[in-house]
C-alpha cells in the first residue's frame, strides 16, 4: 500500500463548537493519510489522541466509548460545491476490563472476530495510531483525470449517554445494536453537530500511485 498526503500540509481540522463534556474544550489532533489498499482507496486514521486522560479515567470507571467516523469521497465541481462519489462509516467501541486490567476495542456490532485486547495503555494508543484503515471504494470506479478529496467527520460519545436515550430494558441496548443505536442517537440529539471535521486537499489517483 502507498501513502499520499502529508497531513501537516494538507489537512484542515475544524473543531465545531458546542458542549463537549468529554474533552472540556481540548482539540484532539487527528492525523490521516490516503492509501491504496488491495486495489481500493483507503484512509488511514490516527485516533490515538481521542483517548485522553479524561477518557482513560472514565474507562476505568466502567464507561465504554463509541467512536463513529464518517468518510465521504467527493469530486470538486467545476464551478461550485462537490459531487458525492461514495460514503462509508466506521464504528468502534473502546472499553476497559477491570478484572484483567485490559483495554478492549470492538469493531462494528459485537462481532467476536473484531475484538482486540491490550494489556497496556501504550498498546491501545499504538493500535489506534497505526491500525485504523477504512476502505472507501475500488480504485476502478475512479477516473485518473479528475481531482477528488476526502471529508472525515468524527464523533465520540459514551455508551452510558446512548443508554439514557435508549432504555436497555426495551431490548435495544444489546451490544450487537451499538452501530444502530449510535446512528439513531446522533439523529435524535443532534450530537453530530459537535464533532471533528477534516478535509483533505484535492488529489488525483496518479499522486497516490506515484508514492512509495
Amino acid at each position: 500500500m502507498s501513502r499520499l498526503l502529508s497531513v501537516g500540509l494538507t489537512a484542515l481540522l475544524i473543531w465545531i463548537p458546542g458542549p463537549r463534556p468529554t474533552y472540556a474544550g481540548e482539540k484532539p489532533e487527528i492525523e490521516f493519510d490516503i492509501l491504496t489498499v488491495n486495489d481500493s482507496l483507503g484512509v488511514w486514521l490516527d485516533l490515538s489522541d481521542l483517548v485522553n486522560s479524561q477518557i482513560i479515567s472514565q474507562l476505568k470507571e466502567g464507561v465504554q466509548f463509541a467512536v463513529k467516523t464518517d468518510l465521504a469521497l467527493q469530486r470538486p465541481r467545476r464551478l461550485w460545491g462537490y459531487r458525492s462519489i461514495g460514503t462509508v462509516d466506521h464504528i468502534l467501541t473502546i472499553g476497559y476490563r477491570s478484572l484483567t486490567e485490559d483495554y478492549q476495542i470492538r469493531h462494528g456490532d459485537n462481532d467476536s472476530t473484531g475484538h482486540r485486547l491490550f494489556p497496556s495503555l501504550a498498546g491501545l494508543h499504538r493500535y489506534l495510531a497505526d491500525s485504523i484503515i477504512v476502505s472507501i471504494g475500488p480504485l476502478s470506479d475512479l477516473d485518473v483525470e479528475f481531482y477528488y478529496d476526502v471529508q472525515i467527520r468524527i464523533a465520540v460519545i459514551s455508551l452510558t449517554k446512548i443508554n439514557l436515550v435508549f432504555d436497555p430494558d426495551r431490548g435495544l441496548g444489546a451490544p450487537s445494536m451499538v452501530g444502530f443505536l449510535f446512528r439513531r442517537f446522533l439523529e435524535l440529539t443532534g450530537f453530530g453537530q459537535e464533532e471533528l471535521l477534516i478535509r483533505s486537499r484535492p488529489f488525483t489517483l496518479s499522486e497516490i500511485r506515484d508514492q512509495n
